[in-house]
């Protein structure tokens, strides 16, 4: 996964169908017939990062992602001054290499306002639901365990009438990736906020942890890397 990202600034729409196979693709655009826009849900499973180009080549329009760019935190210990210089080098490093993708970066510490933006101006919207930043947290289901997930994702869905089309990456064997667009959710609309973003939520916790359960070794990023940052996963 790390490797790919030296792939960012080469990477042509020739290319970039070199290496994806595509399933489900016309789901985008039946979504966008409504005029409200689309939301591509994804949880941090496989190389999500590569779904920027291998969604932003295969559409004819607009593609934005809400991302964070937060540096990691370093150790403020003398021994660990090299490292810290690395790992800063890295990420920035990271983040200019993704910026040279034909994508719309609406960064989380500018607010969320982009996002209602670009789903009323019926363009994509690429959100992952298991990320670690937010504030409100919901219960949920994952593997048999409770976890807690951000409403940020059905909020805005909720709000805008975007639909929710549940997407996933996975790694072939000859080391290229399969690109799954489902069908957008029924998403549950009762008055209830509360109820509807916690049913909705767990729609797509659901088909993630299907996902999971195939192919845990595309989750393991998550739960072993990122371990100690996730503040979802308890109990």
């Amino acid at each position: 996964n790390s490797i790919d990202v030296f792939y960012y600034p080469s990477l042509t729409r020739m290319k970039t169908a070199e290496m994806v196979e595509y399933r489900g693709i016309e789901h985008i655009a039946n979504a966008l017939k409504k005029g409200k826009g689309a939301i591509l849900l994804h949880g941090h499973f496989g190389n999500e990062e590569f779904l920027m180009p291998a969604i932003a080549f295969a559409v004819d329009c607009p593609v934005n992602q809400l991302a964070s760019r937060w540096e990691p935190s370093l150790d403020d210990s003398p021994l660990l001054r090299l490292p810290n210089k690395v790992r800063r080098y890295a990420f920035k490093m990271r983040i200019g290499y993704r910026e040279t993708l034909p994508i719309r970066f609406l960064y989380i510490d500018k607010g969320v306002k982009g996002a209602y933006t670009a789903l009323k101006n019926n363009e994509l919207l690429l959100l992952a639901a298991d990320g670690r930043e937010g504030s409100n947290w919901i219960q949920v289901n994952f593997m048999d365990r409770t976890a807690l997930y951000s409403e940020g994702p059905m909020r805005i869905a909720m709000k805008t009438g975007a639909s929710v089309l549940p997407v996933f990456i996975v790694r072939k064997k000859d080391g290229n990736h399969q690109v799954i667009v489902e069908e957008p959710l029924a998403l549950d609309v009762t008055g209830d906020k509360e109820r509807d973003l916690r049913i909705n939520t767990q729609k797509f916790v659901d088909r993630l942890c299907s996902y999971v359960t195939r192919y845990p070794c595309h989750y393991m990023k998550l739960f072993w890397q990122d371990l100690h940052y996730f503040k979802g996963f308890y109990g």
